[in-house]
This record gives C-alpha cells, structure tokens and sequence, in this order.
C-alpha cells in the first residue's frame, strides 16, 4: 500500500517537521466512530476530538537506523524514540520508504488505545482491553502547519497508518 503524497514541494524545504502515528477507527454498530478529546489542544483551552490513536515509537535498533539513515542527533526524536522530529525535506523520500519497510517500530496502536482510554481517559480499565486486536486499513499522509503545543506553525509532514 504505497503513501501518496500528492506533492513534492516538501523536497525543497529546508527543514521540516515530521510526525508519525497510529489511529485506530473504533465504531459502533451503528457505524458511530469513538474519539476522545485531544488532550494537547486542551492545554490551549480548545475543545477537540480527535481518532484514538498517537506518536509511533521506535525500537532501540529504529532509533539506531533512523537517526543513521537522515544524519539525525538521537536526541532529534521527542521522548528520545517517538517518531517526531525535525529533518531536510530533501529527505523525505528516504524516511518514507523507510517508514513503508514497518521495521523497527510500533506496528499496531494497541499501547495507545490504552493509554488514552484507560490511563488518561478513565473510561476503561486496562484488563477491559486485553483482547484488543487491530487491523491495518491503510495509510495516510498530510502536509499542514501543526498546532501542536511547543510546534505551533511548524510546517509538518504526517505520516499515519489507520486500523
């Protein structure tokens, strides 16, 4: 399932931001889908729903390979392994491929469904979700300004993998 991104300008930036995550469509059988409020928007004072879901998270060999394939300092990588970070544009279609090979990182969302609704959100327990499972729809990816605390205006590249 190739990425399509639909323009090559982000070749050209100097530097960019990149964000990668994992979202997981939860809906009901009335096709009603679950989202939860975006618990970094809130420290803004906006209200937002957003997909369950979050930052993908290296292994220790992903830190390793990534940092060496784009020439990145490991301390690049927010949380020291979460795949965000800044990179040369001209660098896009090397992480891209890389992030295609799902090597070497999270390849489900299966810790962020917890964290999010049972560690922040409260609304389950974590034995409630034990028998999670998650399939790989597709991918995705975005060029906007982020609005994310700490990045605000920041032009950034997502990459996402929905389940």
């Amino acid at each position: 399932m190739p990425i399509a991104v639909h323009s090559f300008h982000v070749l050209h930036f100097p530097k960019m931001r990149i964000s990668a995550a994992l979202l997981a469509r939860i809906f009901n059988r009335e096709n009603r889908y679950a989202l939860i409020v975006n618990l970094n928007r809130s420290k803004k004072g906006e209200t937002v729903l957003s997909p369950i879901g979050g930052s993908i998270k290296l292994t220790p060999q992903g830190v390793t390979e990534l940092t060496h394939l784009l020439g990145l300092r490991d301390s690049s990588l927010e949380g020291g392994n979460k795949l965000r970070f800044r990179m040369r544009g001209a660098e896009a279609n090397i992480l891209r491929a890389w992030f295609l090979e799902r090597k070497n990182r999270e390849l489900e969302p299966t810790r962020e469904i917890i964290e999010e609704l049972a560690d922040e959100a409260m609304l389950v327990t974590k034995v409630d979700l034990t028998e999670v499972r998650c399939s790989l729809v597709g991918f995705y990816t975005e060029l906007a300004t982020t609005t994310r605390v700490g990045s605000e205006g920041q032009m950034t590249l997502r990459l996402l993998e929905v389940f």
